[in-house]
C-alpha cells in the first residue's frame, strides 16, 4: 500500500510542476495573463499542459506574478498532504504520505 501511494504522491507533485511549466510558458506569451487565462490555457491543453489522471488543478492569485497552482489528489488515494501547491515563482509544498503511526 506505501508503495501505491508514493506513486500517488509522485503523480500529485509531478502534475503541479508541469502545470508550474506551462503556466510559465502561458505568461511568457502573454505577461498580463489573469489566473483566469491560465486556468483555461491549462484545462485546454495549451503550451503542452496534460491533465494527469485522478489530479485536479486549480489556479489561484490574480495574475502571471502571483498565482499558486494546487493539484489535488484523488480523495480515495488516502494521502496524508492530498495537495501540491507551487507559487509563481516555482516554489513547491509537495503532497505527502502521512506519517507511520508510533507504536
Amino acid at each position: 500500500v506505501q508503495y501505491r501511494k508514493r506513486g500517488y504522491v509522485a503523480s500529485v507533485n509531478s502534475a503541479a510542476k508541469n502545470a508550474h511549466t506551462a503556466a510559465t510558458a502561458i505568461c511568457a506569451d502573454d505577461s498580463l495573463a489573469t489566473a483566469a487565462i491560465i486556468q483555461a490555457g491549462l484545462d485546454g491543453g495549451t503550451a503542452g499542459y496534460n491533465q494527469t489522471t485522478g489530479v485536479d488543478i486549480t489556479v489561484g492569485g490574480t495574475n502571471c506574478s502571483d498565482y499558486t497552482i494546487t493539484a489535488a489528489g484523488d480523495a480515495a488515494w488516502d494521502l496524508g498532504t492530498p495537495n501540491a501547491i507551487i507559487d509563481a515563482s516555482g516554489v513547491l509544498a509537495p503532497a505527502a504520505i502521512a506519517a507511520p503511526a508510533t507504536p
